[in-house]
């Protein structure tokens, strides 16, 4: 949602993004299946900066492309690998007032940017230790500050602080989804045996 009320989703399997006003009505939609800037290969997570800018997951293309909020594109950044600012089908990400944190899903890390998308720091590694992720989901920031990691494969939602350090972790079933409401409640979803749960807390 942008500081005006109108909300962004993703359409995975259309390779699309539509834009809807706060009274949920469709104003338009934009990108198309490909490669190039502006199209997409599985769209996922979706975050808008205060600087104006939407920041959408390219899951199989491996980045992340900065649109305009009338979806004209304006920059990317990373490509497929394991080096930093490369990604392996990245998943979440969530936006800070001067930095972008994204789930690396299959390299196991989440990577932070400033707003143009240069790289400045990655954390985590495989593992189920504090800090270690395997398969990271959806990323939100809760009310004070605090980052929330779905940590998928480790059935655990992560708390990190801004800079990325591990604070403490909540034990759930292969969370996927997470979102988080301005008076400290953050909401999830997760799949057990094929059915999608949300929760509060």
């Amino acid at each position: 949602v942008d500081a005006t009320g109108n909300i962004y989703i993703s359409s995975y399997q259309d390779k699309e993004v539509r834009k809807f006003d706060k009274n949920n009505n469709f104003l338009k939609r934009f990108g198309s299946a490909g490669t190039g800037n502006g199209q997409f290969n599985g769209p996922l997570e979706l975050a808008v900066g205060a600087n104006n800018r939407l920041y959408v997951v390219d899951h199989e293309n491996h980045c992340v492309q900065i649109l305009d909020l009338e979806g004209n594109y304006v920059g990317r950044f990373g490509v497929n690998g394991s080096g930093d600012g490369q990604f392996n089908r990245p998943w979440g990400i969530a936006v800070s007032t001067n930095r972008v944190y994204v789930a690396d899903r299959d390299n196991h890390r989440i990577q932070i940017f400033d707003l143009s998308g240069n790289f400045v720091k990655k954390v985590g590694s495989y593992g189920s230790f504090g800090g270690q992720f395997r398969s990271p989901h959806s990323l939100a920031f809760l009310a004070d500050g605090t980052l929330a990691v779905a940590d998928y494969n480790n059935h655990r939602v992560q708390i990190l602080d801004g800079d990325g350090s591990y604070l403490r972790n909540i034990s759930h079933y292969g969370p996927e989804r997470l979102a988080a409401t301005s008076d400290g409640l953050y909401c999830m979803s997760w799949n057990l045996n094929g059915t999608s749960i949300v929760t509060g807390k």
